[in-house]
């Protein structure tokens, strides 16, 4: 999970995963750490090394949730919000 500073109303999302390895995942965000919205859900698709996602709304928090991967492990290079 990452807390930001302070609430953003940021409109993109790129994920650069550190591993060339295809992730499956859901991305969530929160205002307040406790109630949650989806925001992307990736759990049917094999995504590879850079992501992009449309963001919609103000949030404090962010998390990933990975539910599978090809190989090796779960590490996220750089998480970039515009």
């Amino acid at each position: 999970m990452l807390e930001l500073p302070k609430a953003t109303d940021a409109k993109k999302l790129t994920i650069h995963w550190q591993n060339n390895t295809w992730f499956k995942y859901v991305v969530e965000t929160s205002k307040d750490g406790k109630e949650w919205r989806k925001i992307a859900d990736e759990k049917n698709e094999e995504k590879k090394r850079v992501k992009k996602h449309s963001l919609d709304g103000t949030f404090k928090f962010l998390r990933i949730n990975v539910t599978a991967l090809g190989a090796g492990w779960v590490s996220v290079r750089e998480i970039e919000l515009k």
